[in-house]
């Protein structure tokens, strides 16, 4: 819709609404017409897309991707992480991600800049997704994968779920600096990293120098 509100009918609602939309159409009707609105002609996918889960939107998939794939790309800050299209219909994708601020829908990465900017994306189809680098894990091939177009000495930012050490090894081949955080049983010979003691150092660094600061 352009400018993202929270919620679809506060496009038509006092206070929110936007004359660009509700001055052409109303609400009930842009509903109907949503509800009844078909991608492609027929009901069984042609021999080209056997296999898509998605082949009744995927054209639509592709106009996205292609207008992302158009978006300049600088050195810079970027992030990629998972996020949840909502979807409560019929769907062979869809999954239930607890914690999620919604969380039944369609699993999709999604890489932005450090302003919130989407530039590329990945639908998750299940066990058989392909990211390319799949050796890895799937985590790490989806970083590789979206990160492909992004200019090299930037940094890429990622949380746990995709965080290996092999990633960062990866990332750092193609001069690209991967930042994330990362759970302790991806550390290889974690039983020798002692942990608390780390923290303990460290703490006691910072009050050493406020303790120096203050004189």
């Amino acid at each position: 819709m352009g400018c993202a509100l929270p919620r679809l009918p506060m496009y038509w609602r006092a206070g929110t609404k936007l004359g660009l939309i509700c001055n052409i159409m109303s609400r009930d009707r842009f509903l109907t017409l949503r509800n009844a609105l078909h991608v492609v002609e027929g009901d069984s996918a042609p021999d080209s897309e056997k296999g898509n889960v998605l082949w009744k939107v995927q054209p639509m998939i592709d106009k996205v991707k292609d207008t992302c794939n158009k978006l300049e790309r600088v050195p810079g800050f970027y992030s990629i992480d998972e996020q949840m299209i909502p979807f409560t219909g019929r769907c062979k994708l869809r999954q239930v991600v607890k914690n999620k601020p919604r969380p039944v829908g369609l699993k999709n990465f999604v890489m932005t800049t450090s302003e919130g900017l989407m530039l590329d994306f990945a639908i998750y189809e299940g066990a058989k997704t392909m990211f390319g680098e799949s050796n890895l894990g799937l985590g790490p091939s989806v970083i590789l994968s979206l990160a492909k177009s992004i200019p090299p000495g930037s940094c890429v930012y990622h949380d746990r779920y995709f965080t290996t050490v092999p990633l960062i090894e990866e990332m750092e081949k193609l001069n690209l600096h991967s930042t994330g955080t990362i759970m302790q049983n991806r550390i290889p010979d974690r039983a020798t990293i002692k942990f608390k003691k780390i923290l303990q150092c460290v703490v006691e660094s910072v009050n050493s120098l406020f303790v120096n600061l203050q004189y």
